[in-house]
């Protein structure tokens, strides 16, 4: 397993953990779009459709979808234009069904191919056209992190039928130690040799991850 599997497979095993305090944060507190006043009713008001391939799927119940995305940690990157942001390297949609007062998850592989936005140096989406790339590239387009995050759930429409985003969470991996922290460390088996890096690092030995190491 090379290094950048085993960084992947300890930022799942972090999110994982993390999931239940954000579903509950999720439920509790964006009853409101993150737009900011408009609040959806508690039963869907007209059914919404759900359109994938040649196959057409009505929406009869009141679902909420919130994006958890984990980008790297880098802002820019080298000669770079500065519209540019990082990529999502692990993304996750938690879906909420208020009528049916239950929820689930979709994980996105970040290599998924699907319509993405390319969003040119003024921010502009209009005129600079949509491609098929790999899901993890839309936050990439972009003047700003919030710019990014809007192509981001636009991409994930896309590739699932027209589904509405109502809102999203976004950990960048330079805060990796801060979720540990907040979850109390995370316990992972060591899938790969890192002994020169750390020397509780063994493969095939399982630690609580301190927040540096996390």
């Amino acid at each position: 397993m090379d290094r950048k599997r085993a960084v992947k497979n300890v930022l799942i095993a972090i999110f994982v953990l993390a999931i239940v305090a954000c579903v509950f944060f999720a439920i509790n507190y964006f009853d409101t779009r993150k737009t900011g006043t408009h609040e959806r009713q508690d039963s869907a008001p007209d059914p919404a459709y759900l359109y994938l391939g040649d196959l057409e799927y009505e929406v009869t119940h009141n679902v909420k979808t919130y994006l958890i995305c984990g980008t790297d940690g880098n802002s820019t990157r080298p000669n770079a234009k500065k519209y540019h942001g990082p990529m999502t390297d692990y993304l996750l949609l938690l879906v909420i069904d208020k009528t049916a007062g239950t929820y689930g998850f979709i994980q996105i592989d970040r290599d998924t191919m699907t319509d993405v936005e390319i969003i040119n140096e003024d921010g502009d989406e209009e005129t600079a056209g949509t491609e098929e790339l790999q899901i993890c590239t839309a936050t990439w387009y972009g003047k700003d992190i919030e710019q990014g995050m809007s192509n981001l759930e636009n991409s994930v429409s896309y590739l699932l039928g027209g589904i509405e985003i109502d809102g999203y969470y976004m950990l960048n991996m330079k805060d990796i130690a801060k979720l540990n922290h907040a979850v109390g460390g995370v316990t992972v088996k060591i899938e790969d040799d890192f002994s020169k890096v750390d020397k509780d690092m063994v493969k095939g030995k399982e630690i609580k991850l301190t927040d540096e190491q996390a």
